[in-house]
């Protein structure tokens, strides 16, 4: 949906978009491998299991020392403590809840 959305979007006159997906952690791996330029990365807590969204953040910042890609995590599960461990302890910039419309 995201991708759809921003299809067309435009930033000052910079180069369009490119908006890579992933949808199990080792694709999301690669992508980060082989790009060393994302601006920003929307990462599902639960990709496949508990917790692997945030072991991919703890990659980002710690394996390959991404310091500058703004990491935002999302869930559709509704947890205080959740996100009190994640903002305290992963380094990332942002914690969204998803909800179903």
């Amino acid at each position: 949906m995201i991708k759809e959305i921003l299809k067309d979007f435009k930033f000052e006159d910079k180069p369009p978009l490119i908006i890579l997906s992933a949808h199990s952690s080792i694709k999301a791996l690669d992508i980060l491998n082989k790009n060393d330029d994302i601006a920003l990365v929307l990462l599902d807590i639960f990709i496949e299991e508990e917790n692997t969204g945030l072991k991919l953040s703890r990659y980002i910042r710690e394996i390959i020392e991404n310091k500058a890609t703004r990491i935002v995590l999302m869930t559709s599960k509704e947890s205080q403590k959740l996100e009190e461990e994640a903002i305290l302890n992963y380094d990332i910039n942002g914690y969204e809840e998803k909800y179903s419309y």
